[in-house]
């Protein structure tokens, strides 16, 4: 019975396969044959990535445009986006936040954001996150701390989300 089994396993005949060229292939050759294929092309794919990515003398290329750091946050963009987050109406909210125009806002998250009058950011304490992106420290009422990440959106920050600070 073992033998039976090992011998359909390689058997270079398949039932339904009978007369075609397919049916002249072991099985485990054309699973080898794939196996050799994908490698080929992954290892294509990444060469072809290498050398997209250097320059003449082999170093690194430097980032593509679009990738360049970031604005600093002003005093005054702080300042608004703080009394606009903090302002408990949902306009100013909005525009103060990363949100699809039709998304609702929660009235408890309003109130919520509110509370945390003042807000204030420490504008020292800003980096560059790539992509438009920055990561700031804010403390609001009650010494909360958060990480805030503000995200570029023509040409004005917007908070794209927040994790406080322990």
């Amino acid at each position: 019975m073992g033998s039976r089994i090992g011998n359909e396993l390689f058997s270079t005949r398949h039932r339904g396969n009978e007369g075609s060229a397919e049916a002249d292939l072991p099985t485990m050759s054309r699973r080898w044959v794939m196996v050799v294929v994908v490698g080929l092309v992954l290892a294509a794919t990444a060469g072809a990535t290498f050398l997209l990515t250097r320059n003449e003398d082999g170093a690194a290329q430097a980032p593509v445009a679009g990738t360049a750091p970031a604005p600093r946050l002003t005093a005054q963009e702080a300042e608004s986006l703080a009394v606009r987050v903090t302002s408990g109406e949902v306009g100013a909210v909005r525009s103060a936040v990363t949100v699809s125009p039709g998304q609702e806002l929660d009235a408890a998250a309003i109130d919520g954001l509110a509370s945390l009058k003042p807000l204030t950011f420490d504008l020292a304490s800003m980096r560059d996150a790539g992509e438009s992106t920055v990561e700031i420290s804010a403390q609001g009422s009650g010494g909360s701390r958060w990480m805030v990440r503000l995200l570029l959106v023509d040409g004005e920050w917007k908070i794209s989300t927040t994790e406080p600070v322990r």
